[in-house]
């Protein structure tokens, strides 16, 4: 009699003990398993800032040629402003040269006339 009560308590611990073994397992494949969509929404999370870093460098690249562009625009602007007033001040210089050959020209033949 003593030996069946002890065989039954080795039967209900070897039960308890394998019960305890696949409620270990299930518990590590769920954690296994909420690892892997853990490991899963981070990697998706990364590839969204991933792809907002992308956006975000595209917009700075092209605010960064507008930029440009508007500094070329405005570098050609005030060149050709430079050039327009450099031609005008040649034309003042060589209307001033005229005048002052006219009157050069002008002193001498009246010159010229006192003399005769």
């Amino acid at each position: 009699m003593m030996r069946s009560v002890i065989i039954l308590l080795l039967i209900a611990l070897t039960q308890a003990q394998n019960t305890i073994f696949q409620d270990k397992e299930e518990m590590m494949g769920e954690i296994l398993h909420s690892n892997e969509e853990l490991g899963e929404e981070i990697l998706h999370g990364n590839e969204e800032s991933m792809d907002i870093l992308h956006k975000r460098a595209a917009v700075e690249a092209e605010e960064e040629g507008e930029i440009l562009h508007s500094a070329e625009i405005l570098h050609k602007k005030r060149s050709a402003e430079i050039l327009h007033k450099r031609a005008i001040l040649h034309k003042r210089a060589i209307l001033h040269k005229r005048e002052a050959e006219g009157e050069i020209l002008h002193s001498a033949e009246e010159e010229s006339e006192i003399l005769h």
